[in-house]
């Protein structure tokens, strides 16, 4: 599996402003060639730059997995029409009406469920569920809706928030499918989505990831 360290404008926590699943990621505006081809080469997707009505912060407010790409209704007309042309049909686009629209911090989802925040409305996890076709399970950890924050999952390893109980990473394996482990980021972060973005090909870690943090993700992904 590739890995690579990474920096967005300087900044170590990539999983702010990016996504990613096995088929493409999205990334934000003015960003390097050399961070382009780190991401293209890593994850082994074609880097597709655009904006979630015009803010940059792609990872925060989008999710999806291989089926379907979720994204909030705040996104501009024009973005939604190329985001669609560009991605022609490989996967479906769903537009999430909700006032919850910081979609990637409240769902955490691989290719073969989904963990969502209980502060969604129930026509919501209706669309979720049509959406990523896929178990939608309603979960919060720590007394915190931001689901999407404390676990980032591909579909082989989820990497979980240090403070969820042991015994609660039983059922993160059942549902998810995956072997979960404890990870921090970025020098103590616990919140782990803000310093990863990966998919079943490679694992992009911010930049500011501490040697003991990445033999520990390292270790896990062997």
């Amino acid at each position: 599996m590739n890995i690579s360290k990474l920096n967005i404008y300087r900044n170590p926590n990539i999983g702010v402003f990016l996504f990613a699943n096995n088929k493409i990621a999205l990334i934000p505006p003015n960003v390097s060639k050399a961070t382009k081809k780190t991401i293209a080469e890593t994850l082994q997707v074609d880097p597709i730059e655009t904006t979630i009505a015009g803010m940059h912060i792609i990872g925060v407010l989008v999710t999806g997995n291989d089926s379907c790409i979720l994204v909030p209704d705040i996104i501009k007309q024009e973005e939604l029409d190329e985001l669609k042309e560009t991605i022609e049909g490989s996967m479906k686009v769903e537009v999430i009406t909700t006032r919850h629209t910081a979609l990637g911090n409240l769902i955490s989802t691989n290719n073969k469920a989904a963990y969502i925040s209980k502060s969604f409305e129930v026509t919501v996890e209706e669309l979720i569920t049509k959406g990523l076709g896929i178990p939608v399970y309603r979960r919060a950890y720590l007394g915190l809706p931001i689901i999407g924050s404390m676990i980032v999952a591909n579909d082989r390893v989820a990497f979980v928030h240090p403070m969820i109980p042991e015994q609660e990473l039983i059922t993160i394996s059942n549902e998810l499918k995956v072997t979960p482990v404890h990870a921090t980021v970025n020098e103590g972060v616990g919140f782990i989505k803000i310093g990863i973005v990966m998919n079943n090909s490679g694992i992009l870690i911010g930049g500011s990831t501490t040697g003991p943090e990445l033999v520990n993700i390292t270790s896990a992904l062997a």
